[in-house]
């Protein structure tokens, strides 16, 4: 049977037909049905020209993902070239050694952040040209005996040990030194502790939280040691893990829970030996009721605390095992943790009396957690700073000094937040009354996203009218951190959406960050979880369901503008 030639074919079409098939070779890129025939045999499609439009989509759709794969590999030569790899063997392999994820298909965002740290290696490689940690174990004993000058190391955890090694012949410790020499030698070829990377995110990159350090802190109970070091055989493969398993295996008889971990990643400090200390009391079988600590335990508490969640603080975990021992729910606990209360304990009668009235109204949302703790803690011991018509600050009086929960309903604690919250939304009366203060050393970021016609910023506040503004919108209490932010203890950011051929700007995010660069406080409107994904929103409206997705994008923009920043986050937020 003959085959059907282009002309016949086209001679049984009708004109609306051939015009259809005009756009079709358009919309491939093909400019003849001669080239059309051909690029079908070449996919093994079907060659005929006249098809029902379902074929042509698929045909469409083929054609879009070949010329996207073209682009993405003509992107990851691209790539290769600037990164001065020949192979994708050697890029997975770079990949790999550098905490990077070894897949070939990213982001034009995760291929700028992989040769910005190219380009910082090689700059710091440049720049030191020092002493290299070759893991032989001979470096750390020429640490040791002073032998290597100083400037000439070219990791700071190096300099770290160099430090720590100088302390202890200062101050007459050779006992500290020799246990530090030997817990080094014997953990290179067991485990991953040689980093300058923070090791407990909700304490920041402050100085003693580094595997290095944790394990100076570990050679200063060398006394306290019931194992022979040399036997110790680490179990997991995760750093963190090990580190704990070391401890574990050096200074305990009875379990002690994994967010102890971190008493060994705060220094030598008064509160990193009282924790520290704690961690031994534990570990050989005192109770936690009979120590130091801040909140008088039952013996319900004492059994919740050590079934705090392993990334809590300490601090939360003691707030976790007093209200779980009060009978609070998990969601009640992580909401007040996330508050000042999770770190801040004071006038501990009185807070158990805020937080059984929480208990008692097991409905109320625990979005209201973090408002009503803000307004009581403002009432109760927040002295208000008055602005002067000279600009000098006057410290007026404690607006309730004897506030108490007795007689409190809900609707009349929420009638007196919602009150506040209109007091604190009013703007300052004119210029000269704003408190100000000065810029971190954060940087603002922007990042556009073409598809959907926006443009991100995130921004820093800078003034209790921008405070007052961003509450408003948003509907809660950001402007009391005016106080923390003009001593420069924290700073608040805005994540901002504008759509670009509108111009209309949307508030999606408000973040507070600590002066040691860690986040500890991310909320949407209404203090809205940023991870709430308005999945049982389904039936609200239009305007509705676009908030969850711009909150979904925000979650993401802020991710990058962490990534790029170096910052962290707190785990309880």
């Amino acid at each position: 049977m003959p085959q059907t030639t282009p002309n016949s074919t086209r001679s049984a079409m009708t004109e609306k037909e051939k015009q259809a098939f005009l756009r079709h070779l358009e919309a491939l890129g093909l400019t003849s049905s001669g080239a059309y025939r051909d690029w079908c045999r070449g996919h093994q499609l079907d060659d005929a020209i006249k098809k029902h439009w379902r074929e042509r989509r698929r045909e469409l759709l083929l054609a879009k993902r070949l010329a996207e794969a073209a682009s993405e590999e003509q992107s990851l030569k691209e790539h290769l070239t600037a990164m001065g790899m020949e192979t994708t063997a050697s890029y997975r392999t770079w990949c790999k050694d550098h905490g990077f994820n070894a897949k070939l298909q990213k982001s034009d965002y995760q291929r700028v952040q992989e040769r910005r740290a190219l380009g910082q290696q090689k700059i710091q490689a440049r720049r030191q040209g020092g002493l290299a940690h070759t893991r032989s174990g001979k470096l750390f004993q020429r640490l040791f005996n002073g032998e290597v000058p100083d400037g000439e190391l070219s990791h700071t955890y190096l300099a770290t040990i160099q430090s720590a090694f100088n302390s202890c012949h200062q101050d007459g410790e050779p006992d500290v030194a020799a246990a530090y020499l030997n817990l080094l030698k014997t953990v290179e070829g067991r485990a991953n502790f040689f980093s300058e990377e923070p090791v407990v995110g909700h304490l920041g990159p402050v100085a003693g939280n580094t595997y290095v350090e944790g394990l100076y802190a570990l050679a200063r109970y060398q006394g306290d040691w019931i194992r022979e070091l040399e036997k110790w055989d680490p179990t997991s493969h995760e750093p963190l893990h090990q580190f704990g398993s070391l401890a574990r295996y050096l200074l305990c008889q009875y379990p002690v829970p994994d967010f102890m971990n971190s008493a060994w990643f705060k220094g030598c400090g008064d509160q990193a030996k009282q924790q520290q200390n704690w961690y031994l009391a534990i570990g050989n079988g005192q109770n936690v009721r009979s120590l130091d600590v801040p909140i008088p335990f039952s013996k319900m508490m004492a059994h919740r605390f050590i079934e705090a969640p392993e990334d809590f603080s300490i601090e939360s975990a003691l707030r976790w095992g007093e209200l779980m021992g009060m009978g609070a729910g998990e969601d009640l606990v992580h909401a007040m943790v996330a508050t000042r209360l999770g770190e801040w304990f004071v006038d501990i009668e009185f807070w158990r009396s805020v937080f059984y009235f929480f208990i008692n109204n097991p409905m109320l949302d625990t979005a209201y957690v973090i408002p009503i703790v803000d307004f009581i803690y403002n009432q109760r011991y927040v002295a208000p700073e008055i602005v002067q018509p000279d600009g000098s600050v006057v410290t007026g009086e404690i607006p309730e000094r004897d506030f108490t929960m007795k007689g409190r309903t809900v609707e009349s604690m929420l009638t007196l937040v919602e009150s506040w919250h209109g007091k604190l939304g009013k703007p300052a009366r004119n210029k000269t009354d704003l408190v100000a203060w000065n810029r971190t050393n954060v940087e603002e970021f922007e990042h556009s996203d073409e598809a959907h016609r926006e443009l991100w910023h995130i921004t820093e506040l800078l003034n209790e009218q921008e405070l007052t503004e961003e509450g408003a919108r948003m509907h809660h209490c950001v402007r009391t951190y005016t106080d923390s932010c003009r001593k420069g203890d924290t700073s608040v950011w805005s994540v901002k959406s504008t759509d670009t051929k509108t111009g209309r700007v949307q508030r999606v995010l408000t973040v507070a960050l600590r002066r040691n660069h860690s986040i500890s406080q991310i909320r949407g409107v209404r203090n809205i979880q940023p991870e709430d994904s308005g999945s049982t929103r389904r039936s609200q409206s239009a305007a509705v369901r676009k908030h969850y997705r711009l909150l979904k994008k925000g979650r993401a923009v802020l991710k990058m503008w962490i990534e790029t920043e170096g910052l962290t986050v707190l785990k309880q937020t």
